[in-house]
């Protein structure tokens, strides 16, 4: 019997490990990546004149920093690629990309990395389209602004965008605010 409410105890801590593990709150988002990923966003992201936190932000958001995260819909890795849209941006960057490369997080940051530099330049910087666009697709955040070129970019989300999407522009955007502010704070630490 104590054997038995002994393996009902560890079952039950590890369930409620893992829904803590892969809980994120809305209020509290979580801001750890592990180092090696860490490492990684911060040597690919200057490489694409991006902002390491924002890359960060769009890590956790999509796959909460797993490696072997996979979508319903087939979204592979830390940044939840396409396998059709990373195979497109290796070939732009002329790297060879074998099965399973999608899921190597340095392979995965720097097309994430590149791939986002791409769309903030097809949307002309606008951070918001930029994000809906990692999201939803860049060709249906094309459709938006050509059926309601008057709408600033909040009101195209909040009136064509999923729930989903909107969500995931908020989500990121939370995360990256808060980034930049624990940035701001370590290095205010860090002065003499």
């Amino acid at each position: 019997m104590k054997k038995k409410l002994w393996v009902c105890c560890l079952l039950l801590a590890g369930i409620a490990f893992i829904i803590g593990y892969f809980s994120v709150s809305e209020r509290q988002p979580r801001l750890h990546l592990p180092m090696h990923v860490r490492a990684l966003v911060n040597t690919e992201a200057p490489r694409f004149a991006l902002p390491a936190e924002l890359i960060e932000a769009i890590i956790l958001t999509e796959s909460s920093g797993l490696t072997y995260a996979l979508s319903d819909k087939g979204a592979r890795g830390l940044m939840q690629l396409m396998p059709a849209t990373s195979e497109q941006l290796s070939q732009e960057l002329k790297m060879a990309l074998a099965a399973g490369d999608i899921y190597r997080p340095e392979i995965n940051i720097r097309l994430g990395c590149y791939y986002l530099h791409c769309l903030l330049r097809r949307f002309q910087g606008d951070l918001l389209l930029t994000l809906a666009a990692y999201n939803t697709g860049p060709s249906r955040v094309a459709k938006w602004l050509s059926e309601k070129p008057e709408l600033s970019a909040h009101e195209l989300l909040a009136g064509k965008a999923s729930k989903q999407t909107r969500q995931f522009v908020t989500r990121v955007l939370c995360r990256y605010e808060a980034l930049c502010a624990a940035t701001k704070e370590n290095a205010r630490e860090q002065k003499p």
